[in-house]
């Protein structure tokens, strides 16, 4: 094997391994991070504007969720993401505590594919006077809250 075959075969490796090295790091790069921040009223527009994108997970305790919750969301309480639970992995989340606890958001969100936090929380929310439901809604139609909600 002469040098010019050497130094293609080389050329060829070396070619190949930028090419994976700089993959990788574009993957790097674009990961959705965990523990990001939406206020309330931008989450609002979002929702409005494309409301089958997001999925809202509210982790307050269900006595809470019933009083008052974003339109469309639903209630694990304290991020107990059972196997069988009503939401996406991979679908844009949003994660909403009473008031905006990043801590008890983040081990759900360390979950989730894309994941943000409610900065302020519920509270924040109710602050904005942004529309609410109240009661309990079942995506599954078998089991309703109180009338009056959806």
């Amino acid at each position: 094997m002469n040098w010019y075959e050497r130094s293609f075969f080389i050329g060829i490796v070396a070619l190949l391994s930028f090419a994976l090295l700089a993959e990788g790091r574009r993957t790097y790069l674009s990961r959705p991070e965990a523990g990001g921040v939406i206020e309330a009223k931008a989450l609002y527009e979002t929702i409005r504007a494309a409301p089958a994108d997001y999925q809202v997970v509210d982790i307050r305790p269900l006595e809470d969720f019933k009083e008052g919750h974003v339109p469309g969301a639903v209630n694990i309480p304290e991020g107990e993401l059972a196997p069988n639970a009503p939401i996406d992995r991979y679908k844009k989340t949003v994660i909403i505590s009473e008031e905006g606890d990043t801590a008890a958001s983040l081990a759900l969100a360390r979950e989730m594919r894309v994941a943000q936090n409610l900065s302020g929380g519920m509270s924040a929310w109710w602050k904005s006077r942004l529309p609410e439901e109240s009661g309990v809604f079942d995506p599954s139609k078998k089991a309703r809250g109180p009338a009056g909600c959806l």
